[in-house]
């Protein structure tokens, strides 16, 4: 393979060190237009939208770079990027994606005009995507999270079956494996309850390796959902009691950004997405309390092909009971019968939803911060929103998560308090 040469594997971006690092500074380079570095005041619609203006207003035609260009999870890009690539592309450009990775978009229907729709699943047991569908939508719920039009369903792979105010979504059942029994295995299991998730863990990961002999530590991986200092503390412990349990050994997925033979991998869910593992256990603490947070457990949850752990707290009542429903209707009846909300409860829920989709669209971190603080912190003054606007972008990075910048502004501005607080103490004990 001549790579860079005739084939580029890049990230979408890119440094405007090193030309194939990305699509946008490999085009910025060939094409002599201004590279904008990643920064918080830039989102990367605006900078796609800056090289197409660019492109087309040079007086010389466009003589195309590439021939094919092949773009994944396209959920995550803005039109502007796929109308940058037309530009330079001769040939096709393929766009794929899973329009559940981004279940608060509202326009789910843009999937009929795909070329290809692909609605099965094989990676993931249909019981555990059916489950991770019923999570992330609140289907089991009241108000619903999401609900979906009748060809929606059917776009995303479900059969369904409308009595008596319920509606019946099963999917069909698909041979994944010639030598194994699926229907004897249980493709998603629920733990609550649980105090402590180290050990909690270390049981489960003794029960995989009792019923499945040959698995390897890099067959297991453990995610956990929020980006709090509990969460890499627990990371920091399991290390160490996996060592003592197993003799294994694990890897921090958000510091080594990649998947490493025979070890286990731990992990925030920033840092799981494209990956997958016959054994996925998902750590949920706290309140699942954004749409966001949804999608971030649903896409957890199928990484799996083999089974998925879900351990929620306890504290997580309502949605314990309705999870349980859920794993009840699917293991029994390989299918969920759901109570059909009212269009009243449907056009308000969908329109909340998009209605906070709509806030964050197209926004730089810059502006997300700004929304942060204006509606959770307008009472602080000018001088700590500054400290916060100047620490948290060097936190995240590149992360563009909403709820993972929002617990960065939080725990920012909790620190810039007690640190404050910390002082208005010690000099009272000076005095």
């Amino acid at each position: 393979i001549m790579w860079n040469e005739r084939l580029w594997v890049m990230r979408a971006w890119g440094s405007g060190k090193n030309k194939n690092s990305g699509i946008y500074s490999y085009i910025c380079d060939k094409y002599n237009l201004t590279f904008l570095p990643y920064s918080y005041n830039n989102s990367f619609d605006e900078t796609c939208k800056l090289a197409i203006k660019q492109l087309k207003d040079k007086e010389e035609d466009i003589k195309p770079c590439f021939d094919y260009i092949l773009i994944d999870e396209s959920q995550d890009f803005n039109e502007s990027f796929f109308e940058l690539c037309s530009l330079v592309t001769s040939e096709n450009i393929y766009i794929a994606g899973d329009i559940f990775q981004k279940i608060f978009d509202e326009n789910i229907d843009k999937a009929a005009n795909a070329d290809y729709l692909l609605n099965r699943c094989y990676r993931t047991d249909p019981r555990t995507l059916m489950f991770a569908h019923a999570l992330g939508l609140g289907l089991y719920e009241n108000p619903v999270t999401r609900w979906l039009k009748d060809k929606e369903w059917k776009y995303c792979g479900y059969i369904t079956n409308e009595y008596e105010g319920k509606l019946k979504l099963e999917r069909e059942p698909i041979r994944r494996f010639e030598d194994i029994d699926e229907s004897k295995i249980d493709s998603i299991q629920l733990f609550e309850d649980t105090d402590n998730y180290s050990s909690k863990i270390i049981e489960i990961m003794t029960n995989i390796r009792n019923d499945h002999p040959t698995v390897k530590p890099d067959d297991i991986a453990i995610v956990f959902l929020d980006n709090r200092k509990d969460n890499y503390n627990l990371a920091d412990k399991l290390i160490y009691d996996i060592k003592e349990n197993f003799n294994w050994n694990s890897i921090k997925g958000y510091e080594s950004k990649t998947v490493i033979h025979n070890r286990v991998f731990i992990s925030n869910r920033n840092n799981i997405k494209g990956l997958e593992f016959p054994f996925v256990l998902c750590i949920v603490k706290n309140p699942i309390s954004s749409i966001i947070n949804r999608n971030s457990v649903y896409m957890m949850l199928t990484r799996s092909f083999i089974t998925s752990y879900f351990l929620i707290n306890k504290n997580n009542e309502e949605l314990v009971e309705s999870m349980k429903e859920a794993i009840n209707d699917i293991n029994e009846n390989k299918s969920m019968t759901i109570r059909i909300p009212s269009k009243e409860e449907r056009d308000k829920q969908n329109k909340k939803l998009f209605k906070i989709a709509e806030q964050y669209k197209h926004k730089s971190v810059y502006d997300i911060i700004e929304k942060i603080l204006k509606d959770k912190y307008n009472n602080i003054d000018k001088n700590m929103k500054n400290r916060v606007k100047k620490t948290v972008p060097t936190i995240i990075g590149d992360n563009l998560d909403v709820d993972y910048i929002e617990e960065t502004v939080d725990l920012v501005v909790d620190r810039i308090i007690r640190g404050q607080n910390e002082n208005r103490y010690m000099g009272n004990r000076s005095k």
